[in-house]
């Protein structure tokens, strides 16, 4: 998935996606149930520095 298939207000159906690829996948390996931890939600302006030019 690139950058822009990335889409926030599909976060949990994505997640939820996900998950269900990678146990099929996993399943004639292991029949363990995924460990899933979400992503923290990012707040706005998140990672901007104010006051620098």
């Amino acid at each position: 998935m690139t950058h822009l298939a990335i889409q926030p207000e599909n976060y949990q159906q994505q997640l939820a996606e996900k998950q269900a690829r990678l146990q099929s996948m996993l399943a004639p390996y292991t029949s363990a149930e995924l460990e899933v931890f979400a992503s923290p939600i990012p707040l706005p302006d998140a990672g901007r520095v104010s006051g620098l030019a």
